[in-house]
């Protein structure tokens, strides 16, 4: 009966069932050690877990796992895949896969045609907007004609999280100026290129470029 965009799990005292809806927006995966089975929306928690990756939900299925880790696939839908865009430019992170794509090795070439399509000729530095796009920045700066990656601007982990979906312009600006830090003396009096994976109302970009201005 749902329509939409869904992925999730459904817990019950003795067993688990993972649904993944016909369009395979998100991403679902599962992975296996032994009589151990654990499902994730990113490939790198396997890892983290000493989990070996064993496959997807399939888009328009659901897995019933019972006592004993016991799999039983159903099919409720057709597939119609319409994939986040998102997931790989910017969700994801970029030590795992997504929908098959291992994420570094993505955006490393994302930067560099980025950079071949957009050349910054003549700059020293390049810095990409934690954390999201450093590795995309990795890239463009990879051939050194536009410059080359510096991690000369940092994000602080504890200082909020997404700042567009604040509710309020004020709100966001402070969250901005508290969650990035120029280092000041690694930028002062350099041609600076600034890459981000993506811009939702301009907030970040706008304070983030006043601020390298102001560093010199």
């Amino acid at each position: 009966q749902l329509r939409g965009s869904y992925s999730f799990l459904l817990l019950f005292r003795d067993e688990i069932i993972a649904v993944r809806d016909p369009s395979g927006c998100r991403p679902l995966s599962f992975g296996e050690n032994g009589h151990l089975l654990v499902f994730a929306s990113e490939s790198c928690a396997f890892e983290t877990l000493n989990v070996r990756p064993a496959g997807e939900v399939e888009p328009g299925t659901f897995i019933r796992v019972g006592t004993g880790c016991a799999k039983h696939i159903t099919r409720f839908a057709h597939a119609r895949e319409k994939k986040c865009s998102f997931e790989p430019v910017y969700f994801s992170h970029h030590a795992g896969d997504t929908f098959g794509i291992p994420l570094m090795d993505f955006r490393l070439r994302l930067g560099a045609a980025l950079e071949e399509e957009c050349p910054a000729l003549g700059a020293e530095m390049v810095l990409g907007v934690p954390d999201s796009a450093m590795v995309i920045a990795m890239g463009y700066g990879k051939s050194g004609r536009s410059g080359h990656y510096v991690p000369a601007l940092t994000r602080h982990h504890h200082a909020g999280g997404r700042t567009f979906i604040l509710p309020r312009q004020d709100r966001r600006e402070a969250t901005v100026r508290r969650k990035f830090q120029c280092s000041v003396s690694a930028i002062k009096d350099k041609k600076v290129v600034l890459v981000d994976d993506s811009i939702v109302r301009s907030t970040t970009m706008r304070l983030l470029v006043s601020r390298i201005r102001m560093a010199g």
